[in-house]
């Protein structure tokens, strides 16, 4: 059984991370979201890439991805 489906993206601007939401941006519209449950950069297991880097995640609800998405980042955060 393969992992899912990775998406290889370069972070223009703030952070990436496992946990966080990812919407799949396609024409300006949002066409799917989920969340990162695996991410890499290098080959290698990471908890978060930031900007200037490339990296290839899994998300856990959303697979369709293609060429030329943007990818929409949101980290949630209890109220307190």
């Amino acid at each position: 059984k393969g992992l899912g489906v990775i998406a290889g993206c370069y972070v223009r601007e703030g952070v990436i991370a496992r946990g966080y939401k990812v919407v799949c941006m396609r024409a300006g519209k949002a066409v799917g979201e989920g969340k990162i449950n695996s991410l890499q950069r290098d080959k290698k297991t990471v908890k978060e890439v930031h900007a200037g880097y490339e990296c290839g995640f899994i998300s856990d609800d959303f697979t369709a991805w293609i060429e030329g998405d943007t990818v929409r980042v949101l980290r949630e955060v209890k109220a307190e």
